[in-house]
C-alpha cells in the first residue's frame, strides 16, 4: 500500500533452469551466496531464473474493533505470536476479573475472518520439515505457479503439503 513501510524478512533465494519442469537437484539455494546484497554465484550455461522469497507483514488490521482495540493482526501460523496476542487481549480480562476466569468467562470466540489466508511465517520452514519430513526449498518454485519439480505428481504432493501445513498450523496455534 502506498505510504506504508513493510517489514520484510528473507525466506530464501533460489536459482533454477528456465524450463517448466526441473529436478529437485537443479534448484540451487543461493541464500548463503548473497553478500552485501549481491549474489556471488556463476550460473551454469543456459538461461536461469533467480527467485527471491520473502515474508512481509500484511498490514492487516483487526476489524471490526472497538475503540482502543484496533491493531495489526498477529501471525496465526506462529504459536508465540498467537500466545502474545491472547495474553495481551484475554489476559487483560483475566487480570481485571480473576474471580471470573474459568467460571463466568469460559471461552472467547472468533466469529468471522476478514484478513485472508496466511501462507508463510518465520518458523514455517522448520514446522514444514517437522510435519512433512522434507525441506520445502526446492519445491517453492511450484507454489502458485505452473512450474513442475520432479514430476506433476510430486509437485501436487508438495502443494498439498503446503496447504496442509498452513491449515495445521492455523488450527493448532489459533483454535486450540
Amino acid at each position: 500500500r502506498p505510504g506504508y513501510d513493510y517489514y520484510t524478512s528473507d525466506i530464501t533465494t533460489v536459482a533454477f533452469p528456465d524450463k517448466k519442469e526441473v529436478s529437485p537437484s537443479e534448484v540451487i539455494d543461493l541464500s548463503k551466496k548473497i553478500k552485501a546484497g549481491k549474489i556471488e554465484w556463476t550460473a551454469p550455461s543456459g538461461n536461469w531464473i533467480i527467485r527471491r522469497y520473502a515474508i512481509r507483514n500484511a498490514l492487516a488490521y483487526n476489524r471490526p474493533a472497538p475503540i482502543g482495540g484496533k491493531g495489526l493482526e498477529c501471525d496465526k501460523l506462529d504459536k508465540d505470536a498467537v500466545d502474545a496476542m491472547f495474553s495481551s487481549m484475554v489476559g487483560r480480562y483475566i487480570k481485571d476479573s480473576p474471580q471470573l476466569a474459568g467460571k463466568t468467562i469460559k471461552a472467547f470466540e472468533a466469529d468471522s475472518w476478514e484478513v485472508g489466508n496466511p501462507e508463510w511465517s518465520a518458523k514455517f520452514k522448520e514446522e514444514f520439515i517437522k510435519r512433512r519430513g522434507y525441506d520445502p526449498t526446492p519445491w517453492l518454485i511450484t507454489y502458485k505457479t505452473d512450474r513442475v519439480v520432479g514430476n506433476e505428481d510430486l509437485t501436487q504432493r508438495f502443494q498439498n503439503d503446503m496447504y496442509l501445513t498452513q491449515t495445521d498450523l492455523f488450527a493448532d496455534n489459533f483454535f486450540t
